[in-house]
């Protein structure tokens, strides 16, 4: 006997807050920051981050980058630092969560955090 696959069409949930949480600039690039989603049904669940300069964030048109490598987010869960972005620029970015099925749900959340780049000083005394 065999069965057939039930079509996953369901994107994961937030498990408390839901998208990006905050973002920090550096120098050339800005670190996201945002909180653990969920997928009972196609773990685990993959994160992309979108950022563009105008804001609302376009979907369609802003840069994608795809299932990025989280890192542990200290007072969230996951961070990720975008970089080659240019100093003094506002960017504004949003992370949507993605399970593992074929092909992928992903949630459609717009929550937007914003950080502008800035170059390191270094201060002589």
């Amino acid at each position: 006997m065999t069965t057939t696959p039930v079509d996953d069409t369901t994107p994961p949930n937030w498990d408390n807050t839901t998208g990006a949480q905050y973002a920090s600039g550096g120098n050339q690039s800005v670190t996201v920051y945002w909180n653990r989603a969920s997928d009972a049904a196609n773990p685990p669940v993959n994160y992309n981050v979108y950022y563009d300069t105008t804001t609302p964030l376009d979907f369609d048109t802003a840069t994608k980058l795809g299932q990025v490598p989280a890192l542990d987010g200290g007072a969230f869960d996951w961070k990720y630092t975008v970089a080659g972005l240019d100093n003094g620029t506002e960017y504004y970015f949003a992370v949507r969560a993605e399970d593992s099925a074929v092909p992928p749900n992903e949630d459609t959340n717009t929550v937007e955090v914003s950080a502008t780049p800035v170059s390191a000083e270094i201060c002589y005394q």
